[in-house]
């Protein structure tokens, strides 16, 4: 069947569900020239939130540009990736000018279709020179932001998409660019982290270089009505029937999760798609939830495999998916010190597989790990 229920890439426009309001919030804070950062549990929908901010704000103007660490290898990667990014304000062969300049400096020279561009932008002829090192290249793009947006005499609108990443290429990186973005009176910057605690500790906690540097707002878990009705109304387009109270049980089982619900509704979809059932009912949504479940167990496998080395968190993930109760409560890991609970916790937050709900209580991104673990015991 068709994908109808788009996921596992950025959505805009009606496939990004309720996230107006949010969107509303930011583009007026970065039109004022305030910096956020946009944090959430993996898959909620931050490249959605920010692509859609973008798009409004080119629409009205401003210069834009989007940057995501996790997609890039090394640091010349990502000095490519911001110089381009923001050369697409001026032409849509940004990326495949960069690839002619690192194949054949000669013939990008002696193109006069991109003498204004070349002249304007001398950052570009570093690209090709293999003496220039990767660490240099990113020292240059990083201004380049500031220098493009300057000289076109408009004010550019930056996202860097899983910032908390860069932490894994170098920490001294993380003072380098807050000691250059202090400075760009013409770029207001706007990042996203899935790794919500370590995304935390660079924007809030004073040892960090980005200490105060932007308002943190986070992207909250979709209302479950409004992820319901997206559903029926989805679902109702395609030619099947679907109560509100069925559509609520879809969304119970993913705990509103935007992107699992996706795949569970595509699911059921793929199920009753070519029979003669006209009407999503209960037990197909069982069904589809099963399906999913299936389709999911690569990843999931993969993920519980990680945790080799990692026993205590292995017995944290069990507790919480057998529900047997609090998880600082006296007994519940006997001979466990709870510091030792406390970080193996907090390393699994970091690891995308739970997030924290409340004082003392976590739940799993992921609501299929639930299930997945269960049957392992």
């Amino acid at each position: 069947m068709k994908q109808i229920f788009p996921y596992g890439r950025p959505v805009t426009g009606d496939d990004l569900i309720d996230r107006q309001e949010i969107i509303k919030d930011i583009l007026f804070d970065v039109k004022g020239g305030q910096s956020v950062i946009l944090v959430s549990p993996r898959r909620y929908g931050k490249s959605s939130v920010i692509l859609e901010t973008l798009s409004h704000l080119k629409k009205e103007g401003f210069l834009v540009g989007y940057v995501d660490i996790f997609e890039q290898t090394s640091l010349a990667e990502i000095a490519e990736a911001i110089v381009a990014t923001v050369l697409e304000n001026e032409t849509s062969k940004a990326k495949n000018l960069i690839k002619m300049i690192r194949t054949s400096l000669t013939d990008f020279l002696k193109n006069i279709q991109f003498k204004h561009i070349r002249e304007d932008n001398e950052i570009l002829l570093s690209f090709g020179d293999s003496r220039i090192s990767g660490e240099q290249l990113l020292n240059e793009a990083l201004d380049f932001t500031q220098e493009f947006a300057a000289r076109k005499k408009k004010k550019l609108v930056f996202a860097i998409d899983e910032f908390g990443d860069i932490m894994k290429w170098n920490g001294a990186l993380i003072k380098k660019m807050r000691a250059k973005f202090q400075r760009h009176n013409s770029v207001t910057y706007l990042f996203s982290g899935s790794q919500e605690s370590v995304m935390r500790d660079i924007f809030t906690k004073k040892a960090y270089a980005f200490y105060g540097f932007g308002k943190l707002i986070t992207l909250p878990p979709l209302p479950a009505e409004d992820l319901a009705r997206y559903l029926v109304f989805t679902f109702q387009k395609t030619g099947f029937g679907i109560t509100e109270r069925t559509a609520g049980a879809i969304v119970d089982k993913t705990s509103s999760h935007p992107h699992y619900t996706k795949i569970l509704a595509q699911s059921i979809l793929d199920l009753v798609s070519g029979t003669p059932q006209k009407e999503i009912t209960l037990s197909v949504v069982e069904e589809g939830y099963q399906m999913t479940l299936r389709r999911l167990t690569g990843e999931l496998e993969n993920e519980w495999i990680s945790l080799g080395k990692a026993p205590l968190q292995k017995r944290i993930l069990k507790f919480l998916a057998l529900k047997q109760g609090a998880l600082y409560a006296k007994g519940s890991f006997p001979g466990v010190d709870k510091s030792a609970v406390y970080l193996a916790l907090s390393d699994l937050e970091k690891k995308g597989i739970l997030r924290k709900t409340d004082r003392g209580k976590f739940a799993f991104v992921n609501p299929f790990f639930t299930e997945y673990i269960q049957l392992l015991v």
